[in-house]
């Protein structure tokens, strides 16, 4: 699978695990008002265990290095998790006379690789400046916080989480913070977006750092998270008949 069509899969799945569709509101042929973004909730979901499974383990799959979203529906959902694991496993058996054991062990090799220092494929990783043992122990950490992740905004933290332990991030890596973006304030959000619109490391840093301290503090303090719209109710007609 080509690169680019590559990533815009493992985003899709990752958003259609962590999100519904929006429900419809009444139109505003004025300014449309942009809606919030309705988080999925994984532990009593709807969906097959399998649907579930199979767009968590896809992220990991598609993306060696990126495995909180999986990790994240272990946790919430362990019947979907392992059901979606089986099912890559029988996939990889499925293909292994046509590509052999080499060309998968090649493949899952890659997070090792990108993690090492000095290589350009690290990109903009924070992994990538650590020494290695520090940048494993980082990797990991975003991983077992996965845990700590609360379930109302789990898409934001995991997106965020899934930046931080990433070893080959790239700045189109980013668009797993879009969920931590649109969850803040706007205001916030635009705020990271400029710094990040910088296209350099360290504005990318601080535009993922500021959102995510807005997003921390935001237990404490509600208002630094974008309010909900409420549907707007129909107005009564000043003529009577």
């Amino acid at each position: 699978m080509a690169v680019r069509p590559r990533l815009a899969a493992v985003r899709a799945a990752f958003v259609a695990l962590f999100y519904d569709r929006p429900r419809p509101t009444p139109a505003r042929p004025a300014v449309p008002r942009a809606r919030p973004l309705r988080a999925h909730d994984l532990g009593p979901s709807p969906r097959p265990p399998l649907v579930d499974g199979a767009l968590g383990v896809f992220v990991a799959v598609l993306k060696a290095s990126q495995v909180q979203p999986w990790v994240y529906l272990l946790r919430r959902r362990p019947r979907a998790a392992l059901l979606g694991a089986a099912a890559a496993a029988v996939l990889v058996a499925a293909t292994l006379p046509l590509t052999g054991v080499g060309a998968w062990f090649d493949w899952f090799a890659q997070a090792r690789h990108a993690a090492q220092p000095g290589l350009d494929v690290g990109g903009i990783s924070l992994i990538h400046y650590l020494p290695f043992p520090l940048g494993v122990v980082l990797g990991a950490s975003t991983v077992l916080l996965v845990f700590a992740v609360p379930p109302r905004h789990a898409g934001a933290w995991v997106g965020l989480l899934t930046i931080l332990g990433s070893p080959d991030l790239h700045f189109f890596g980013l668009l797993f913070a879009l969920p931590a973006m649109l969850t803040v304030r706007r205001e916030v959000g635009l705020v990271a977006a400029l710094a990040i619109s910088f296209y350099e490391t360290g504005g990318a840093w601080i535009g993922i750092g500021v959102v995510a301290a807005a997003l921390l503090l935001s237990t404490w303090r509600p208002a630094l998270l974008e309010p909900v719209a409420r549907r707007a109710r129909p107005r009564a007609s000043a003529v009577q008949a």
